[in-house]
């Protein structure tokens, strides 16, 4: 629960080894492995778990949720269907009849049964549901507000806050986005994600605010890519190229294959003059047609622009 998975995975062995059949020990270990990213192995201890206990209500939930995700819909079916008999108005239920509903493009089923339990279950997970289903379904004004009622009854929930940030930010609306991530602040001054989206919102219109807490935010955890990206990004619109380029390459680093970062890396390289560096990096990520990222378009322009005959000579 603190997140400490590799510990947890070290335990959790441990009670296996002197009770092998213990079921709740193969979940927790399945528990440790799936936050350890290690998915392989989470499955393993699930199909361990459902081996001992054919009634572990979670771990088939969870089992469900594996085979969704990995694309076997017709065995995620069947686990419903056993989840069913058991608990049919259950919560956890009918989120994964909602999932499998959007997967199978029944997006008005999904919403509905999403609906019921948000008000059956009002709770942030409910809610957090509801509205990724909402964005789902190009509806940002409606998740917007679903959102903005929540937290006017329950202020200090900080994760649905920075969601809101997020919607204000997609929809245009920065001023409010700011707004709501400096209110986290007040409450968590340490929060990353907060410090992070904050400094990218801030980047064109303060960016010495925009760089202070991408600063913070860097210090705090160097080891996010996408923390890395923002610093980057936010010391290049101050003029200190080869400092963003020290970051971007940190970030990069972690998460070589990021579309994003790797944009981020070809505007570095225009800025430093390199142009054919930027070409290079530019033309490897738009050939690949699969890739898809929010600045695509932008990519694709300064690919053009670099590409002009005297793009060498010009100004950038």
């Amino acid at each position: 629960s603190q997140k400490n998975f590799e510990d947890a995975r070290v335990v959790a062995s441990q009670l296996i080894s002197a009770t092998p059949d213990d079921a709740q020990a193969h979940f927790l270990l399945a528990w440790a492995y799936d936050g350890l990213g290690d998915r392989k192995s989470a499955r393993n201890e699930l199909e361990n778990t459902l081996r001992v206990a054919p009634d572990h209500f979670a771990a088939r939930l969870a089992m469900a949720y594996v085979m969704l995700v990995g694309g076997e819909t017709d065995n995620a079916e069947k686990q419903l269907a056993l989840l069913v008999e058991r608990a049919p108005t259950h919560p956890g239920v009918l989120r994964l009849k909602a999932a499998l509903a959007g997967a199978g493009g029944r997006d008005s089923e999904a919403l509905a049964l999403l609906q019921q339990v948000y008000e059956t279950y009002p709770g942030a997970q409910s809610l957090a549901s509801l509205v990724q289903q909402k964005r789902r379904m190009a509806a940002p004004e409606d998740a917007i507000a679903l959102q903005e009622r929540w937290l006017v009854e329950n202020p200090e929930d900080i994760k649905t806050a920075i969601s809101l940030a997020a919607d204000y930010s997609r929809n245009n609306q920065s001023d409010k986005a700011v707004l709501s991530l400096k209110q986290v602040l007040t409450k968590d001054q340490n929060n990353i994600v907060a410090l992070n989206e904050l400094a990218w919102n801030l980047r064109d219109q303060d960016p010495e605010a925009a760089l202070r807490y991408a600063t913070k935010a860097v210090e705090l955890a160097p080891e996010v890519a996408e923390i890395q990206d923002t610093y980057a990004m936010i010391l290049l619109k101050v003029g200190r190229v080869e400092e963003a380029r020290r970051s971007l390459d940190r970030g990069l680093k972690i998460k070589p294959e990021h579309p994003s970062l790797r944009y981020h890396s070809a505007m570095i390289d225009v800025a430093a003059g390199n142009h054919s560096a930027a070409m290079a990096t530019l033309r490897s990520l738009l050939n690949d047609t699969n890739t898809n990222f929010p600045e695509r378009e932008e990519a694709v322009k300064l690919l053009e622009q670099l590409a002009q005959p005297d793009a060498h000579g010009a100004s950038h």
